[in-house]
């Protein structure tokens, strides 16, 4: 985002400087809608007049929470047979996460028990 001369101009849609805000109070804060992963990144601040210049720097890191779903909701176990639960994993931000199974038993207060 640009803004020169009271005019602002945008090279990502949904970004936004409020032009009456920076002449009467300084306030350069962009506004940026709609975020994404691709919006990750450094963001520099650069303050230009003539003869002098001067810069800030801040990263933003995007996170979004896993969604989880198991299947199925309830299983019934009979003994000496073998079933299978399913965890699947989706719409996360970053990648990098760590997945472990772990039971408690109905009526147990203590802290679940370790599986994998």
């Amino acid at each position: 985002y640009t803004f020169s001369e009271g005019l602002g101009m945008s090279e990502r849609e949904g970004t936004l400087m409020d032009a009456n805000q920076v002449g009467s109070n300084g306030n350069v804060s962009l506004l940026l809608r709609d975020i994404t992963v691709q919006d990750e990144g450094t963001y520099i601040c650069i303050v230009q007049g003539h003869k002098v210049h001067s810069q800030q720097t801040i990263s933003v890191e995007i996170m979004e929470p896993p969604r989880v779903t198991l299947t199925p909701e309830l299983l019934y176990f009979h003994h000496g047979m073998r079933e299978s639960l399913t965890c699947q994993i989706s719409q996360y931000y970053p990648l990098d996460v760590t997945v472990s199974w772990s039971v408690r038993t109905e009526g147990d207060d203590l802290d679940p028990v370790p599986l994998s």
